[in-house]
């Protein structure tokens, strides 16, 4: 019996090791997941936070339309201003407003409106929403898309930097980045896109956009 002994601590201590890196790698793998699940909650906060701000903001123009409601049917321009303030989220100010061309307009094959200008000139959001993309992509290079919260969205591409990050909500006329020369372009531009129900129309439809601007 006494030479059986080793047999058994050598059992013992094999399973302590084993118990000890089963527990090992359940505790990095718990560590993970809380991880995970912290970022997730991360995530989710901002969105409600975004969310948040954009309910109060529309709580605050129901009341004050509600307060103003007889001038305001009662004068067209009065009107006219109201609905100017509450049509921010709608992507109509024009992204470029240094000297530009149009190098390429839309069309079919090219859904969208290059504006070349010099490198470095800022780039400005068309409209208030939420910043959904902010990465480099082989062939639009820096590239920005902002959920303008009503089914509109719109596409910056080629940018030199950001200016902002995913998930920040940015204001209308709020700078977002620079022009650039990033990705597959052959000279410093803005690749502007605006896409309506999830489908590019063409900006001039509701933007002004000159074929040049000095």
């Amino acid at each position: 019996m006494t030479k059986k002994r080793p047999f058994y601590y050598f059992l013992i201590i094999a399973i302590f090791i084993a118990l000890s890196a089963f527990l090992m790698f359940s505790k990095i793998e718990l560590h993970a997941t809380i991880s995970e699940l912290n970022e997730n909650l991360s995530y989710s906060q901002n969105i409600i936070s975004v969310l948040q701000i954009k309910i109060d903001e529309l709580l605050d123009e129901n009341t004050r339309l509600y307060e103003n409601r007889d001038l305001i049917m009662n004068d067209p321009y009065e009107l006219r201003a109201q609905l100017s303030q509450t049509s921010r989220f709608i992507p109509d100010f024009k992204p470029i407003q240094d000297e530009y061309a149009i190098s390429q307009g839309f069309s079919v094959n090219h859904p969208s409106i290059d504006f070349s200008t010099s490198k470095g000139n800022n780039v400005f959001a068309a409209g208030a929403g939420v910043v959904i993309v902010a990465f480099y992509d082989v062939i639009l290079g820096n590239v920005i898309k902002i959920d303008h919260l009503n089914s509109y969205q719109t596409l910056y591409a080629h940018l030199d930097n950001f200016s902002v990050s995913e998930n920040d909500f940015v204001y209308k006329g709020q700078i977002i980045g620079q022009v650039g020369n990033t990705g597959y372009s052959t000279n410093p531009h803005l690749h502007f896109q605006i896409i309506f129900e999830n489908e590019p129309i063409d900006p001039t439809l509701i933007m002004t956009i000159h074929t040049f601007q000095n």
